[in-house]
């Protein structure tokens, strides 16, 4: 059987967040449209690879992001630091896009997003919930690296 081509090469050879693999979509990042003024979100992790440490990134498009006092456009929540369940207030005068993405970090404590088969399965579990599960970069793909759940509240 022949090599798979990575996702990373993929994803900009089809200039798509979106590619297929084998019948199964895998994405780059996770987006939200147009989340309203004054939600809230509820990330939990689940389960993650304590080989490389697990991240997922979140960013607003639109005002800023609001987790435990802290305050940012774009927060980094490790899975191994961070508390197994974090609410995410949203400040902004108007609809935001969320994005969503995981990341890991190299042995020289560098931070990769995005390289040879990082991705994303996600399920939409019920309306405004999702369950991301995620593969880092590192050796071959493995979509159990880093599982989170997202939910609209």
């Amino acid at each position: 059987m022949g090599q798979i081509e990575d996702f990373g090469e993929r994803f900009i050879r089809e200039d798509s967040d979106v590619i297929d693999v084998n019948g199964i979509q895998v994405h780059l990042r996770f987006v939200v449209e147009e989340v309203q003024v004054g939600s809230r979100v509820r990330l939990a992790f689940h389960s993650y690879s304590r080989e490389v440490a697990q991240a997922i990134c979140v960013a607003t498009s639109k005002g800023r992001l609001n987790i435990a006092g802290s305050s940012s456009k774009k927060m980094i929540l490790w899975a191994g630091s961070a508390p197994s369940e974090v609410e995410i207030s949203l400040s902004s005068r108007v609809p935001a896009k969320l994005t969503f993405w995981n990341v890991w970090e190299r042995p020289d404590g560098g931070v990769d997003a995005g390289l040879r088969f990082a991705g994303m399965r996600i399920a939409e579990v019920e309306h405004n919930s999702w369950l991301l599960h995620c593969s880092d970069g590192v050796g071959e793909a493995d979509f159990d690296d880093l599982v989170v759940s997202v939910a609209l509240v």
